[in-house]
């Protein structure tokens, strides 16, 4: 419900940029070993960052969303896989602090890029994109 209402309230760019940084926030925590805080911040913005992204479908031709509605949710499942790709990391030496502050920079460049992605350019490419496919 609150996720919801955030959506509703101000929109799937401000929804989806404001989970990366709580995301990113919560790898800090991990990476300080607050782990409880950590994945407690982790758990509450996933969905905010899934749920998000999953309305950019509506700027896709009619034909083409379940496509990319189903794009969007296994990107979502395979992204755990991330965390698996650690264990080399982590084996050699890395520890969790440089894991996860690695991680939390990369959530909060992809957040950044998300709040100054500007609607225009991303209809006008799956426009583009929408007339190569006919």
């Amino acid at each position: 419900l609150p996720l919801g209402l955030c959506i509703d309230g101000v929109g799937s760019r401000s929804t989806v940029s404001g989970s990366c940084l709580l995301g990113a926030v919560g790898c800090v925590c991990f990476s300080w070993r607050w782990y409880e805080f950590g994945f407690g911040l982790l758990a509450f913005s996933g969905p905010g960052v899934h749920i998000g992204a999953m309305h950019a479908s509506n700027l896709f031709p009619v034909a083409m969303r379940r496509t990319v509605l189903g794009t969007f949710s296994t990107a979502h499942q395979v992204s755990t896989f991330w965390f698996a790709a650690w264990l080399p990391l982590f084996v050699a030496g890395a520890s969790l602090k440089q894991l996860f502050s690695g991680y939390a920079l990369l959530l909060r460049a992809f957040g950044a890029a998300r709040a100054r992605a500007r609607k225009g350019l991303l209809t006008r490419a799956i426009a583009r994109a929408s007339r190569d496919l006919k």
